[in-house]
């Protein structure tokens, strides 16, 4: 799994069935023009995958499903160096009236009869999962109009993600003092993202740490914590982001000590379900750029460089372990905000990046 890869755009397409048939269009213009396709098209700014296939749907046909489904995620990338993005969605309910429009002249075809011949070349490869009722993700490159690799892995059933951190992922603002709602939480927002298919469990607490060593008079240990849970064989991926805690310790704490406790939480998930995937994710390193008033700056200067160093250290034991390895402070940073949290847009955005490597993972 390609942890680099992210696409230049993202876009999504929507199928809106009605008894046995399926609603397409032969397309009027842009990239794929005279092939048979659904609505559908680049989301937004701002928006989500659902708000880009209902706002699409209504664009160019007419119609608006109503609560419609992610069923699949799809990644492109082409010889040319652009890449793709793409939410699949699926609808059985909607609102309007089908018309033609400029960009599309939509049709409704039996399910039995799909004109593979005349789309996309990916699409016979996923399109009878989404028929088949079923959950799927691809991954595929082309060469112009020319597929030249791709393959699809189809989900039979559920999958479960538990989400384990500190205040990061609990969703502190350190602005207002309380919690992000569900449309700002990364692992909220992470879940806009991914099939439905997959159920994400939030289990965040302030001041957690890896290690038993917080300043502090109740020291919260993420190691302890972890040990405690009884449901941990129920989950099919734990996504853990600690660490900036525990450099706030005294400096007997190390570094490598702080990675090897989060090795230690793999042996505890994989001792109950040796299949499950983890992914060690190193936390947006701390930040001296940030309001010097804040309860939290005494500690910047002296613990910055611990913080920067983790990601090393982290990416280490996930080797070692055969872990996923994510580095968060790639995508987000903890500038402008108390030196330690990042703010509600970066949360919607590390949500974004953080779907992408589940989509990409290898589940079955």
């Amino acid at each position: 799994m390609d942890g680099n890869w992210k696409p230049a755009e993202r876009a999504v397409i929507t199928y809106i069935f009605k008894d046995d048939k399926v609603l397409l269009i032969v397309k009027k213009r842009g990239l794929g023009k005279g092939k048979v396709n659904a609505p559908g098209g680049r989301i937004e700014k701002g928006e989500t995958p659902v708000q880009a296939a209902v706002r699409e749907c209504r664009e160019e046909i007419g119609l608006t499903p109503e609560d419609p489904v992610l069923v699949g995620t799809l990644d492109f990338a082409f010889a040319d160096g652009y890449s793709l993005g793409g939410y699949v969605f699926k609808a059985t309910s909607y609102s309007g009236t089908l018309a033609e429009t400029d960009e599309a002249d939509p049709f409704w075809c039996p399910v039995s009869e799909m004109p593979y011949d005349r789309m996309w070349a990916d699409d016979r490869l996923w399109l009878p999962a989404l028929l088949d009722g079923k959950y799927f993700s691809g991954q595929f490159t082309f060469d112009g109009d020319s597929m030249t690799s791709g393959g699809i892995q189809v989900f039979d059933k559920k999958k479960k993600i538990l989400c384990y951190g500190s205040s990061s992922t609990w969703g502190y603002d350190w602005q207002g003092g309380g919690r992000f709602d569900e449309e700002t939480r990364w692992p909220c927002v992470m879940k806009k993202y991914i099939p439905a298919c997959f159920e994400v469990t939030e289990d965040g607490v302030c001041g957690r740490t890896v290690l038993n060593y917080m300043p502090g008079d109740e020291p919260t240990n993420g190691i302890q914590a972890l040990e405690k849970r009884t449901d941990l064989a129920e989950y099919d991926g734990v996504m853990i982001m600690l660490g900036n805690n525990d450099t706030m310790a005294s400096s007997e704490v190390s570094v490598a000590a702080i990675a090897d406790g989060m090795g230690t939480m793999a042996e505890i998930l994989r001792a109950k379900n040796k299949n499950i995937r983890i992914f060690l994710t190193a936390p947006v390193p701390i930040s001296t750029n940030c309001n010097e008033d804040d309860l939290f700056f005494s500690f910047f200067e002296s613990q910055v460089n611990k913080s920067r160093s983790l990601p090393a250290e982290i990416m280490r034991v996930a080797e070692k372990y055969g872990c996923t390895f994510i580095e968060a402070g790639r995508f987000v940073s903890c500038d402008g905000t108390d030196g330690i949290h990042f703010d509600g847009p970066a949360n919607r955005y590390l949500g974004l990046c953080f779907a992408d490597f589940i989509n990409r993972t290898e589940w079955n």
